[in-house]
């Protein structure tokens, strides 16, 4: 969770009227960040709420959060060839 709101933070700082955001990002893109800090802060406050009734099922929700993120990483970005 200090990592979320550490990065929650840092993009804030980042989109505050836009001053550091590429002048061709669109709003949606902008808008698609903020809902998936908010999206993952609730959630991970969930597992952390989780962890003092089950350990095993918070640490299987981090993981399943984890494999979540990372779906969504490769739909968005793809997947590039590193040149050798």
């Amino acid at each position: 969770m200090a990592i979320n709101g550490a990065w929650a933070f840092f993009w804030h700082s980042i989109r505050h009227r836009r001053r550091l955001i590429a002048p061709d990002m669109p709003d949606q893109v902008v808008r698609t960040v903020d809902v998936s800090l908010i999206v993952g802060f609730v959630a991970y406050a969930i597992a952390a709420a989780l962890a003092f009734v089950n350990a095993f099922a918070s640490f299987g929700l981090v993981l399943l959060l984890a494999a979540f993120w990372t779906v969504q990483a490769f739909r968005r970005h793809g997947l590039e060839e590193v040149p050798r």
